[in-house]
């Protein structure tokens, strides 16, 4: 393949990204952040020993996008991000690693994921009047099927739409749906 310097561009601007996170660095680790850094450490550490780079890189970039949104930073999430690029960019990881106080990033183990911050902990639930889909909503993942039917009904589309009628019956599938039946 002939080789395109417009490619480098592109790495550069990605690893700007990285080394400003810098500014934003604190002692606590952001809530935030934890459900996408343990899923970028699980498929970082699962693409790689697949071979697939470009999956990896590009689950990479979500991540730096988030923590850019962010107003602070974790020194520790910052770290693992780092520990993670490592394999891909060695140099910059090992100067960035030695700026937040450490020695040798090459001799430190790879960051282990923690599958209960995997799971998300909000869910889409989509509310069908019989049948056709007419609104829905965020809610929590552990939401309990009362909850749920409740807040169902009181969605301002399915209102307009039950005209006042008493469902006759309300189906739930967890996580997932709400179906009244009228």
């Amino acid at each position: 393949m002939a080789w395109n310097t417009k490619g480098v561009v592109g790495a550069r601007r990605f690893l700007d990204k990285v080394w400003n996170l810098q500014s934003k660095l604190t002692d606590e680790n952001n809530k935030e952040l934890e459900t996408i850094l343990h899923q970028t450490i699980k498929k970082v550490s699962e693409d790689i020993s697949k071979m697939h780079f470009n999956t990896a890189i590009a689950q990479m970039m979500i991540l730096v996008n988030e923590m850019t949104k962010q107003i602070s930073l974790g020194k520790e999430q910052y770290g693992q991000l780092v520990q993670i690029l490592s394999p891909f960019a060695p140099h910059i990881t090992e100067e960035l690693w030695s700026q937040l106080g450490n020695k040798d990033l090459v001799y430190v183990s790879w960051p282990e994921y923690d599958e209960s911050k995997i799971i998300e902990n909000i869910a889409t639930i989509v509310v069908q009047i019989n049948g056709k889909l007419r609104g829905e909503m965020t809610v929590s993942a552990d939401i309990s099927e009362d909850d749920a039917k409740k807040q169902a009904l009181e969605i301002e589309n399915v209102v307009k739409w039950l005209e006042g009628k008493k469902p006759k019956k309300v189906i739930y599938v967890k996580g997932k749906l709400v179906s009244v039946v009228v």
